[in-house]
């Protein structure tokens, strides 16, 4: 995992940026640092195992003086465990 933090003006800018920023995140490895080739397929057995993914997005509002007014936080996951003859059990929360 790799933190980052996005400042934008408002929700509407980040939203429109997420898209540009989920394919920047992609594009960021730590290793190898030798790049290697993409597979052009993969076997039934290679994504055998459990599979997960998070997220989290949380704002702080302000009243036009700059006062604190609250804040809003969204959590949301994904789970997939694939088994070897390749069906799978998927879970998720919001």
């Amino acid at each position: 995992m790799l933190p980052v933090l996005v400042v934008t003006p408002d929700r509407q800018s980040f939203n429109s940026l997420e898209p540009v920023i989920s394919l920047f995140m992609e594009g960021v490895r730590k290793l190898p640092l030798k790049a290697q080739h993409p597979k052009a397929s993969i076997t039934i057995a290679e994504p055998v195992g459990e599979w997960r993914s998070s997220g989290d997005s949380s704002l702080n509002y302000v009243t036009s003086s700059g006062a604190y007014a609250g804040s809003s936080t969204l959590v949301h996951g994904a789970s997939y465990t694939i088994a070897s003859d390749g069906s799978y059990n998927h879970s998720s929360r919001a």
